[in-house]
């Protein structure tokens, strides 16, 4: 039978609890254990009280925690894990002795800058010294200041012509500007010609020739917009005569109501204002001794509506194998027709 079945149990006081007992109130589960002196080696009631065993204090609660430390029971974990410090650095190691050439080379280069700079201010004072006393002599002031003035007039020069050279940009650059403007309104104005279609009539010839070979053309100008000049419009626009695209020789305004035409001095392909002279007729000499000997020839193809004095005197001819622009004068011998004459260069009337 076990001393609990007995009931013959007692606690000892806690006055002889001994004071190396660890605290038992962190350990609730144990608490109600009686002490282990009232026992015996075997569990059972000895009723003598043997020597306390002396127990071993837990370990310290270290004061640095890592995430891998662990809790012991009933230890809360600590709000604040710190790191354990780092090592102490090693003490720092003794410089190397100074070498003693290397501390005497920046004196060295010292001394030696300073000497240079020494020399340097000398020649300078030297140099002002001698400048001065030259500078106090009448003819070397005369001479310094000639100098000076004629680099004064020098740069003036060069002043002025490099003031005439900007004015000479500026006044290209300008006239390059209204070049640019006048060529973009040219531009404007042709394309708003073409979208008006400004053009003119079927050209129409005059009954009469103007010349040999030579008739003007008239036209009306259509399709003038209110904003546009009509005479430059008349002047720029081209219109097709016998294949070829022709500006107006000149341009006449007939009024409002007449409106604007262009005119056209064609000078080819008029075959009908081509007279042509017939058989020439030698008239002997002009005069005694003038060296120059007649021609006579009646100008064929005329027609009524030209006028025979531009005609006959426009119309070519080739005889004596030489070529005549015109006549010398030209007459009218009705009713024989219109007649040219020529005096011709010859020897044998000297």
């Amino acid at each position: 039978m076990t001393w609990l079945e007995q009931g013959s149990y007692q606690a000892a006081p806690e006055s002889e609890t001994p004071s190396t007992h660890p605290d038992m109130s962190m350990y609730p589960s144990i608490s109600s254990v009686p002490s282990p002196g009232l026992y015996s080696d075997h569990g059972t009631f000895s009723g003598q009280r043997r020597a306390p065993t002396p127990v071993k204090s837990p370990p310290p609660i270290l004061p640095y925690y890592t995430e891998h430390t662990p809790l012991m029971h009933g230890q809360a974990p600590p709000s604040d894990r710190t790191e354990r410090p780092p090592p102490p650095p090693p003490p720092p190691s003794s410089p190397p002795p100074p070498d003693e050439k290397r501390s005497s080379t920046p004196k060295k280069l010292f001394f030696v800058t300073l000497s240079i700079a020494v020399l340097f201010l000398a020649a300078m004072a030297a140099g002002y010294t001698v400048g001065l006393n030259s500078y106090c002599n009448p003819s070397v002031r005369e001479a310094y200041d000639h100098a000076w003035q004629m680099e004064t007039r020098r740069r003036d020069d060069l002043r002025h012509q490099w003031q005439f050279e900007l004015d000479t940009m500026r006044d290209e650059r300008d006239e390059w500007e209204k070049e640019r403007q006048r060529r973009a309104e040219e531009k404007e104005r042709k394309e708003a010609i073409q979208r008006s279609n400004v053009k003119f009539e079927t050209p129409i010839p005059r009954d009469a020739c103007s010349s040999y070979g030579t008739r003007e053309y008239s036209a009306r100008l259509l399709n003038v917009p209110e904003k546009f000049n009509a005479m430059e419009l008349c002047a720029e626009t081209e219109v097709s005569i016998h294949g070829v695209m022709k500006q107006p020789s000149y341009c006449k305004d007939n009024g409002k109501w007449g409106g604007v035409y262009g005119h056209w001095v064609v000078d080819f392909q008029e075959a009908a204002c081509a007279p042509y002279f017939s058989k020439f007729e030698n008239k002997g000499c002009s005069t005694a001794g003038s060296g120059l000997r007649t021609y006579h020839s009646r100008l064929e193809n005329l027609r009524p509506s030209d006028d025979w004095k531009d005609m006959c005197s426009t119309t070519p001819a080739d005889f004596l194998g030489n070529h005549f622009d015109s006549p010398t004068h030209c007459v009218d011998w009705s009713p024989h027709g219109i007649w040219g004459i020529w005096d011709v260069s010859d020897a044998n009337c000297q």
